[in-house]
Protein backbone atom coordinates (compact mmCIF):
# COMPACT_ATOMS: atom_id res chain seq x y z
CA UNK A 1 0.00 0.00 0.00
CA UNK A 2 2.89 2.34 1.08
CA UNK A 3 4.26 1.77 -2.68
CA UNK A 4 1.01 2.35 -4.04
CA UNK A 5 0.95 6.13 -2.76
CA UNK A 6 4.47 6.70 -3.59
CA UNK A 7 4.02 5.36 -6.88
CA UNK A 8 0.60 7.63 -7.34
CA UNK A 9 2.36 10.63 -5.88
CA UNK A 10 5.02 10.41 -8.11
CA UNK A 11 2.28 10.19 -11.41
CA UNK A 12 0.49 13.23 -9.69
CA UNK A 13 4.16 15.04 -9.80
CA UNK A 14 4.54 14.63 -12.94
CA UNK A 15 1.80 15.33 -14.11
CA UNK A 16 1.31 19.03 -12.38
CA UNK A 17 5.04 19.39 -13.42
CA UNK A 18 4.64 18.78 -17.61
CA UNK A 19 1.05 21.21 -16.97
CA UNK A 20 3.49 23.99 -15.21
CA UNK A 21 5.97 23.50 -18.53
CA UNK A 22 3.32 23.80 -20.62
CA UNK A 23 2.15 26.95 -19.35
CA UNK A 24 5.49 28.71 -18.87
CA UNK A 25 5.92 27.24 -22.55
CA UNK A 26 2.76 29.14 -24.48
CA UNK A 27 3.34 32.21 -21.36
CA UNK A 28 7.20 32.58 -23.57
CA UNK A 29 5.47 32.03 -26.63
CA UNK A 30 3.15 34.72 -26.36
CA UNK A 31 5.68 37.33 -24.57
CA UNK A 32 8.10 36.89 -28.08
CA UNK A 33 8.88 39.95 -29.59
CA UNK A 34 6.36 41.10 -32.78
CA UNK A 35 7.85 40.97 -35.97
CA UNK A 36 7.84 44.45 -37.49
CA UNK A 37 9.22 46.60 -39.99
CA UNK A 38 11.54 49.85 -39.25
CA UNK A 39 11.10 52.37 -40.11
CA UNK A 40 7.77 52.29 -41.11
CA UNK A 41 4.42 53.65 -39.88
CA UNK A 42 3.66 52.90 -36.29
CA UNK A 43 0.43 51.18 -35.83
CA UNK A 44 -1.99 52.50 -33.20
CA UNK A 45 -5.16 50.51 -32.63
CA UNK A 46 -7.57 53.90 -31.54
CA UNK A 47 -6.15 55.68 -34.37
CA UNK A 48 -7.00 53.53 -37.41
CA UNK A 49 -10.29 51.83 -36.04
CA UNK A 50 -12.23 54.90 -35.70
CA UNK A 51 -14.47 56.36 -38.08
CA UNK A 52 -15.07 54.41 -41.56
CA UNK A 53 -13.50 51.55 -42.53
CA UNK A 54 -13.85 49.35 -45.91
CA UNK A 55 -13.07 45.86 -45.59
CA UNK A 56 -12.31 42.47 -47.87
CA UNK A 57 -10.90 39.11 -47.49
CA UNK A 58 -10.56 35.72 -48.87
CA UNK A 59 -11.01 32.56 -46.57
CA UNK A 60 -8.55 29.44 -47.10
CA UNK A 61 -8.70 26.03 -46.73
CA UNK A 62 -5.62 23.66 -44.78
CA UNK A 63 -4.48 23.20 -48.19
CA UNK A 64 -4.42 26.87 -48.95
CA UNK A 65 -7.30 26.80 -51.53
CA UNK A 66 -9.79 29.30 -51.26
CA UNK A 67 -13.04 28.20 -50.14
CA UNK A 68 -14.88 31.74 -49.97
CA UNK A 69 -14.96 35.63 -49.79
CA UNK A 70 -16.61 38.25 -48.02
CA UNK A 71 -17.09 42.48 -47.97
CA UNK A 72 -18.15 44.65 -45.56
CA UNK A 73 -17.92 47.62 -43.17
CA UNK A 74 -16.11 48.59 -39.80
CA UNK A 75 -17.46 51.48 -37.93
CA UNK A 76 -15.21 52.34 -34.66
CA UNK A 77 -16.28 54.40 -32.08
CA UNK A 78 -13.39 55.96 -28.85
CA UNK A 79 -13.91 57.49 -25.96
CA UNK A 80 -10.64 57.93 -23.93
CA UNK A 81 -9.21 54.30 -24.03
CA UNK A 82 -12.45 52.53 -24.43
CA UNK A 83 -13.71 51.68 -27.95
CA UNK A 84 -16.67 49.92 -29.76
CA UNK A 85 -16.06 48.60 -33.20
CA UNK A 86 -18.37 47.47 -35.03
CA UNK A 87 -18.39 44.41 -38.07
CA UNK A 88 -21.15 43.80 -40.95
CA UNK A 89 -20.24 41.81 -43.37
CA UNK A 90 -21.59 40.11 -46.51
CA UNK A 91 -20.42 36.72 -47.66
CA UNK A 92 -19.79 35.35 -51.61
CA UNK A 93 -23.07 33.00 -51.16
CA UNK A 94 -24.78 36.32 -49.87
CA UNK A 95 -25.04 35.44 -45.94
CA UNK A 96 -24.62 38.49 -43.59
CA UNK A 97 -22.88 38.75 -40.41
CA UNK A 98 -22.06 41.04 -37.85
CA UNK A 99 -20.44 41.02 -34.91
CA UNK A 100 -18.97 44.02 -31.97
CA UNK A 101 -15.52 44.19 -30.22
CA UNK A 102 -15.16 46.10 -27.41
CA UNK A 103 -11.58 47.39 -27.00
CA UNK A 104 -9.88 48.43 -23.83
CA UNK A 105 -6.21 50.24 -23.78
CA UNK A 106 -4.38 48.84 -20.69
CA UNK A 107 -1.56 50.97 -21.81
CA UNK A 108 0.90 52.37 -25.17
CA UNK A 109 1.28 48.27 -26.16
CA UNK A 110 -0.82 46.73 -25.27
CA UNK A 111 -5.12 46.18 -24.98
CA UNK A 112 -7.95 43.66 -24.36
CA UNK A 113 -11.00 42.93 -26.69
CA UNK A 114 -14.18 41.52 -25.85
CA UNK A 115 -16.46 39.99 -28.87
CA UNK A 116 -19.93 38.75 -28.29
CA UNK A 117 -19.39 35.44 -29.41
CA UNK A 118 -15.50 35.33 -27.39
CA UNK A 119 -15.37 32.24 -25.05
CA UNK A 120 -13.21 34.85 -22.99
CA UNK A 121 -11.44 38.58 -23.33
CA UNK A 122 -8.63 38.09 -25.48
CA UNK A 123 -5.40 39.43 -25.42
CA UNK A 124 -3.92 42.12 -27.96
CA UNK A 125 -0.68 44.37 -28.30
CA UNK A 126 0.89 46.51 -30.81
CA UNK A 127 4.43 47.11 -31.99
CA UNK A 128 5.87 49.31 -34.83
CA UNK A 129 3.58 48.77 -37.67
CA UNK A 130 2.34 45.33 -36.26
CA UNK A 131 -0.87 44.46 -33.38
CA UNK A 132 -1.45 41.02 -32.88
CA UNK A 133 -4.73 39.47 -30.92
CA UNK A 134 -5.79 35.90 -29.98
CA UNK A 135 -8.92 34.55 -29.49
CA UNK A 136 -11.22 31.72 -29.34
CA UNK A 137 -14.65 31.88 -30.35
CA UNK A 138 -17.96 30.33 -32.00
CA UNK A 139 -17.31 30.42 -35.73
CA UNK A 140 -18.71 28.69 -38.55
CA UNK A 141 -16.11 26.93 -40.96
CA UNK A 142 -16.61 24.86 -43.80
CA UNK A 143 -20.46 24.97 -43.25
CA UNK A 144 -19.58 23.77 -39.71
CA UNK A 145 -19.74 26.08 -36.52
CA UNK A 146 -17.34 24.72 -33.98
CA UNK A 147 -14.47 26.43 -31.10
CA UNK A 148 -11.90 28.13 -33.35
CA UNK A 149 -8.77 29.42 -32.19
CA UNK A 150 -7.45 32.57 -34.27
CA UNK A 151 -4.38 33.95 -34.48
CA UNK A 152 -4.63 37.48 -36.46
CA UNK A 153 -1.90 39.61 -36.75
CA UNK A 154 -2.36 43.19 -38.49
CA UNK A 155 0.15 44.85 -40.67
CA UNK A 156 -0.31 48.75 -41.31
CA UNK A 157 0.95 49.33 -44.76
CA UNK A 158 -0.06 53.11 -44.10
CA UNK A 159 -1.68 55.26 -42.75
CA UNK A 160 -4.45 54.11 -44.44
CA UNK A 161 -4.67 50.41 -44.87
CA UNK A 162 -3.94 47.38 -43.53
CA UNK A 163 -3.02 43.61 -44.02
CA UNK A 164 -4.68 40.97 -41.71
CA UNK A 165 -3.64 37.61 -41.66
CA UNK A 166 -5.89 35.51 -39.23
CA UNK A 167 -4.54 31.55 -38.69
CA UNK A 168 -7.26 29.25 -38.07
CA UNK A 169 -7.13 26.49 -35.64
CA UNK A 170 -9.25 23.86 -33.69
CA UNK A 171 -7.41 21.70 -30.74
CA UNK A 172 -3.90 22.68 -32.62
CA UNK A 173 -4.91 21.65 -35.98
CA UNK A 174 -4.60 23.57 -38.74
CA UNK A 175 -7.61 24.68 -40.72
CA UNK A 176 -6.79 27.55 -43.02
CA UNK A 177 -6.28 31.08 -42.66
CA UNK A 178 -8.38 34.44 -43.58
CA UNK A 179 -6.51 37.00 -44.95
CA UNK A 180 -8.07 41.02 -45.30
CA UNK A 181 -7.97 43.81 -46.37
CA UNK A 182 -8.80 47.25 -44.55
CA UNK A 183 -8.83 50.34 -45.36
CA UNK A 184 -10.12 53.63 -44.37
CA UNK A 185 -13.07 55.11 -46.42
CA UNK A 186 -12.40 58.36 -48.99
CA UNK A 187 -14.46 60.50 -46.30
CA UNK A 188 -11.96 59.15 -43.45
CA UNK A 189 -9.14 59.13 -46.03
CA UNK A 190 -9.74 63.18 -46.93
CA UNK A 191 -10.21 63.83 -42.67
CA UNK A 192 -6.55 62.36 -42.52
CA UNK A 193 -5.07 64.23 -45.15
CA UNK A 194 -7.07 67.85 -43.99
CA UNK A 195 -5.38 66.98 -40.87
CA UNK A 196 -1.64 65.71 -41.88
CA UNK A 197 -1.75 69.21 -44.02
CA UNK A 198 -3.38 71.67 -40.93
CA UNK A 199 -0.33 69.88 -38.61
CA UNK A 200 2.33 70.11 -41.85
CA UNK A 201 1.10 74.02 -42.39
CA UNK A 202 1.10 75.23 -38.02
CA UNK A 203 4.75 73.79 -38.13
CA UNK A 204 6.18 75.77 -40.86
CA UNK A 205 5.04 78.79 -40.11
CA UNK A 206 7.49 81.17 -38.70
CA UNK A 207 6.81 83.38 -35.85
CA UNK A 208 7.65 86.84 -36.42
CA UNK A 209 11.12 88.16 -35.49
CA UNK A 210 10.27 90.60 -32.07
CA UNK A 211 11.96 93.27 -33.23
CA UNK A 212 10.99 93.13 -36.98
CA UNK A 213 7.63 93.12 -35.41
CA UNK A 214 7.64 96.35 -33.79
CA UNK A 215 6.08 99.58 -35.14
CA UNK A 216 8.61 102.17 -36.14
CA UNK A 217 8.33 104.88 -33.65
CA UNK A 218 9.95 107.66 -36.53
CA UNK A 219 7.18 106.86 -39.09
Amino acid sequence: MKYKIKFLSAIFCLFISSCATTNQEVDKQALLPLNYLDPAPKYNIKNFLDGNLEISAIVQDENDKIISSFSGKINGKWEENKGTVYFSYKNNNGKKESRTWLISLTDDENYQVIGHDFLSPAKGRQMGNVSQVIYSMSYEFKEKKDIIDFEENLYLVDQNSAIIIAKLSNKQTKLGKIIFSIKKSDSEKLKNSLSDTISLNKTNIKQPDSMNAMPNAEQ
